[in-house]
């Protein structure tokens, strides 16, 4: 990615050039008479315009689309890991608001010590020595502020990957088919960019009225914050023997919601959320899974 600047374009070495002569002349302008202080600073500010530039992000300028694709769980744990690693991303000092923040407050503390202070004015030798410090940070701050970089990580999309891998890493059976969903989006470059995940589950000798099980997580607004919530969906073609077969199966504690219509009739199985069961756990993505696969070969039998 090339860096953009507020004022271009035109080569690197022509623009440090420029800025190098800026500087030099607003410190001629100060050092001229002591009322000259604030014109050749303000110049030396000016100068700063040559050396601003855009931070850099990850984060995309989706446009707004919704493709749902099958993906290979090799995808899945590829896009995990991305995310996973760019949230241990350690940034330097340098690129933290707080040191730019310290800087500024620098910045202008030196400029009040050097100027207002009548003990120290500018004419003084200390106030020669406040002004050097002052012209110092100007000059650098090109390097506390040029080129930022701001890491952005889809906290939703991170927490539904992390709430599904109990599902995924479970052993395989014979007779059962996952196939992992992803929603994409597009950038004004046309990259894809994932934004969403769900599991479909089905039979390898599906009945011809069943569909599958789809497994989905919401984002739920916990006590300290937000939680992973992860439910259920059989889906069957119309009402007929599969989806009597599926409402008459029990899930034990688990609460179920028919739904759907005459085309396509759903089943909702899902934790309680009363107490702290808006938030369901490794144990419970786990657990689920199992009951509703389990149920799966019950009504194909």
């Amino acid at each position: 990615m090339a860096m953009r600047y507020l004022i271009g374009p035109m080569s690197r070495p022509m623009r440090l050039g420029l800025f190098a002569a800026v500087e030099a002349a607003g410190i001629v302008v100060q050092s001229l008479m002591p009322v000259a202080f604030l014109p050749g600073t303000a110049i030396m500010l000016a100068g700063l315009l040559l050396t601003f530039s855009q931070g850099y992000t990850n984060k995309p300028n989706d446009l707004g689309f919704e493709d749902w694709k099958p993906v290979t769980f090799e995808e899945v744990r590829r896009i995990h890991g991305n995310l996973s690693g760019t949230r241990g991303v350690r940034l330097p000092l340098l690129y933290r608001p707080a040191a730019k923040a310290l800087l500024v407050v620098l910045v202008f503390v030196f400029a009040a010590i050097g100027f207002f202070a009548p003990w120290v004015g500018p004419g003084s030798g200390t106030g020669r020595y406040f002004i050097g410090l002052l012209n110092s940070f100007i000059i650098l701050v090109p390097l506390f502020f040029g080129g930022t970089v701001k890491l952005w990580t889809p906290t939703e999309l991170a927490m539904k990957l992390s709430a599904f891998e109990p599902v995924f890493t479970e052993d395989a059976a014979a007779d059962i088919v996952t196939t992992p969903y992803i929603r994409f989006d597009k950038d004004s470059d046309g990259r894809q960019i994932p934004e969403d995940l769900r599991f479909m589950v089905e039979l390898r000798r599906n009945p011809p009225d069943f569909v599958g099980v789809q497994f989905q997580v919401v984002i739920n607004n916990g006590e300290n914050g937000p939680v992973p919530y992860m439910y259920a969906v059989y889906l069957c073609k119309g009402k007929a023997v599969s989806f009597q077969r599926v409402s008459a199966l029990s899930f034990g504690e688990m609460v179920t919601e028919p739904g759907g219509d005459d085309e396509y009739a759903t089943l909702v199985v899902r934790q309680e959320t009363s107490g702290t069961g808006y938030h369901t756990d490794e144990a419970d993505c786990k657990r689920l899974y199992r009951m509703v696969v389990e149920g799966m070969r019950r009504i194909a039998k």
